[in-house]
C-alpha cells in the first residue's frame, strides 16, 4: 500500500509543488538579478524601497480572511457559500488597500520624496500600487483553488507571475529599452511588474471559471469575520514586519544605501525558500495527524521537518555567512560587495525563520493564534526598537563602529532569533517537542565543509565570477553530502522515513 501511494497522483502533485516553488523563487530572484546587474545599485533600492512601502499596507487588502477560508469550509459551510463571501469581502478590501495606498503615496510624495525626484518617480509608485492591487485581486482564485486542495492550480499564479517579470525584464534589457534615466527606468520596471501579475491573473481566473458567485450568505460572512478577527493581530504584524526594515533604512539613508541592502537581503531568499519547499513536501501531514487527534504524530512530524530544514538550510546559511562578498561580487556585481556582513546577518536570520517555520504551520493549523501574534509582536518589539535605537545618529551608532545597513541587517537577525525562539518554546511546552538529535550531525558536517571550502579557496585562489563560485558551491554540496553518508544519513532507514512522513494516508 505504501508503494502505491509512493506512485500516486497526490506523490506526483508534491514533485510538481516542489518544482514550482523552486522555480518561483528563481524567477523573482532572477528578475532582481537583473535589474542589480543591468540597471545599477539606486535603482534596485528604489523598487526596493516602493515594494516594501507600499507592501506595509498589503494586509487590508486580505485581513486575514484567506486564512480563515478553510477553517470557514471545515465547519461545513458548502465551498460555494464561502467562494461567494470571499469574493465580496476581496473586492472591498481591494478598494481599502487602494484609497490608504493612495494617500500614503500622496504622503510620500508632499513630505518624503527627495527634492531631485520628478513627477515620474510617484508614477512609479502608483504602477507598484497597481501591481499590488492585480495580485490582492489574483488571491481571490489562489486561496479558492488552496481550499479546494488544487494548490498545483494555485501556485501556477506565483509560478506565472515570477516567470513573466523575469521574461519581460530580460526582454526589455536585451533591447534596451530600459535605462534611459534613473528614474524612468525605474517606471519601466514597475509597469512590468504590473504586466507580469495582469498576466498572471488572467490565467488564474481563466482557470476558475466554473466558479460561480450567489448571494451571500449572512452566517458564512460571520464565520469569516469571527474567524479572521484572532487570525488578524499575527497576520497585520507579520506584513509589517517583512517591510518595516527596508523603509525605515530608506528614511534614514538613500536610495543606494537601499539598494546594498536590498541586494544583500535577495539573494539569502533560498534560506527560507528551502523550508517552504520541505513544507510543501509534508505539509499535509499536520493537517492528518490534528484531525485525528494524534498528539505524538504531530511532535514527531514537527521533529523531522526540523531535521530536515536544518539539513538542507544550514550549509546553504553557512556558505552566505563565510562567502558573503564572494557570493555579492558573483551574481550581484562589484557594486553590492560592501554589503557583505550584512549578508551573513541576513543569512543567519533567513535560517531562524526557516527553522520556525514549521512550528509556525502547526500553530495555524492548530488555530492557536494567541500564542502566533505574542511571537510576531516581540518580532516587531525588537525589530522596532533597536532600529529607533540605533538607525538615527547618535554616540551608540558611532561607538558600534557598524554602518546603518548593517544595524537594520543586525535587527532583523535579533527579530528572526526571537521570533524562532518563542515558536520553539511553545511547541516544547505543549507537545514535548525536543530537538532531533541528528542536528547535531548537521552542524558537525556543516563546519567541516566550511572549514575545507575555506582552505581550498585559499589555496587555489578563487575567484568571484559567477561559474567559479558555482563549481565552489558543487565542491561544497558533494564535501557535505559525503559527510552526511560518514555521519549516518542519508541511509537506507531514513529514505523509508520520509516516505512514511510525506504518503498521503
Amino acid at each position: 500500500m505504501g508503494f502505491l501511494a509512493d506512485r500516486s497522483p497526490a506523490g506526483k502533485k508534491r514533485i510538481i509543488l516542489v518544482a514550482s516553488t523552486i522555480l518561483t523563487a528563481v524567477g523573482n530572484t532572477g528578475a532582481l538579478l537583473l535589474i542589480a546587474r543591468n540597471m545599477g545599485v539606486e535603482i534596485l533600492g528604489a523598487l526596493g524601497f516602493m515594494l516594501a512601502y507600499v507592501g506595509l499596507f498589503f494586509f487590508l487588502g486580505d485581513l486575514a480572511y484567506g486564512l480563515a477560508f478553510v477553517k470557514v469550509l471545515d465547519k461545513g459551510h458548502p465551498f460555494k457559500d464561502c467562494y461567494s463571501a470571499y469574493l465580496m469581502s476581496k473586492i472591498k478590501f481591494t478598494v481599502a488597500l487602494g484609497v490608504v495606498s493612495g494617500i500614503m503615496i500622496g504622503v510620500y510624495v508632499l513630505l518624503l520624496a527627495p527634492e531631485t525626484h520628478t513627477p515620474i518617480h510617484p508614477m512609479s509608485m502608483f504602477a507598484i500600487l497597481g501591481y499590488f492591487l492585480v495580485v490582492n485581486m489574483a488571491q481571490i482564485w489562489v486561496v479558492s483553488f488552496r481550499a479546494k486542495g488544487r494548490e498545483t492550480t494555485a501556485k501556477s499564479y506565483d509560478l506565472l507571475e515570477a516567470l513573466g517579470k523575469f521574461g519581460l525584464l530580460l526582454g526589455a534589457i536585451s533591447l534596451a529599452l530600459t535605462g534611459i534615466g534613473d528614474q524612468a527606468a525605474v517606471l519601466q520596471v514597475s509597469a512590468i511588474y504590473m504586466v507580469a501579475a495582469v498576466l498572471g491573473l488572467m490565467v488564474i481566473r481563466n482557470n476558475a471559471r466554473r466558479f460561480r458567485r450567489f448571494p451571500v450568505d449572512d452566517e458564512v460572512q460571520l464565520e469569516f469575520h469571527d474567524i479572521s478577527k484572532s487570525i488578524l493581530p499575527f497576520f497585520a504584524l507579520g506584513a509589517i514586519l517583512i517591510n518595516l526594515d527596508k523603509v525605515l533604512l530608506w528614511y534614514f539613508t538613500d536610495f543606494r544605501t537601499l539598494g546594498l541592502y536590498f541586494g544583500a537581503q535577495l539573494i539569502t531568499v533560498f534560506i527560507a525558500a528551502s523550508s517552504v519547499v520541505i513544507q510543501g513536501i509534508i505539509g499535509g501531514a499536520i493537517d492528518l495527524h490534528l484531525k485525528r487527534e494524534d498528539k505524538d504524530a504531530v511532535r514527531d512530524t514537527l521533529r523531522m521537518t526540523e531535521r530536515y530544514v536544518t539539513l538542507v538550510g544550514l550549509p546553504i546559511a553557512a556558505f552566505y555567512i563565510y562567502f558573503p562578498d564572494d557570493v555579492l561580487g558573483a551574481f550581484l556585481g562589484n557594486d553590492f560587495v560592501g554589503g557583505g556582513f550584512a549578508v551573513s546577518l541576513l543569512a543567519a536570520a533567513g535560517l531562524f525563520t526557516a527553522l520556525a517555520s514549521p512550528h509556525i504551520a502547526y500553530m495555524i493549523r492548530d488555530s492557536k493564534f494567541g500564542p502566533l501574534s505574542a511571537s510576531v509582536g516581540l518580532s516587531f518589539l525588537t525589530l522596532v526598537i533597536i532600529l529607533v535605537l540605533f538607525l538615527p545618529e547618535n554616540l551608540l551608532l558611532s561607538t558600534a563602529n557598524l554602518s546603518k545597513m548593517d544595524i537594520t541587517a543586525s535587527a532583523v537577525l535579533a527579530s528572526s532569533f526571537v521570533g524562532f525562539i518563542t515558536v520553539r518554546l511553545f511547541t516544547a511546552i505543549r507537545l514535548e517537542c525536543r530537538p532531533h538529535p541528528r542536528i547535531l550531525a548537521h552542524i558537525l558536517c556543516t563546519g567541516i565543509t566550511v572549514v575545507t571550502l575555506t582552505f581550498t579557496a585559499w589555496y587555489f585562489e578563487i575567484t568571484t565570477e559567477v561559474h567559479r563560485v558555482l563549481v565552489f558551491a558543487g565542491l561544497g554540496v558533494i564535501i557535505y553530502g559525503v559527510c552526511l553518508y560518514l555521519a549516518g544519513e542519508f541511509l537506507q532507514r531514513d529514505y523509508r522515513s520520509f516516505k512514511e512522513l510525506t504518503k498521503d494516508d
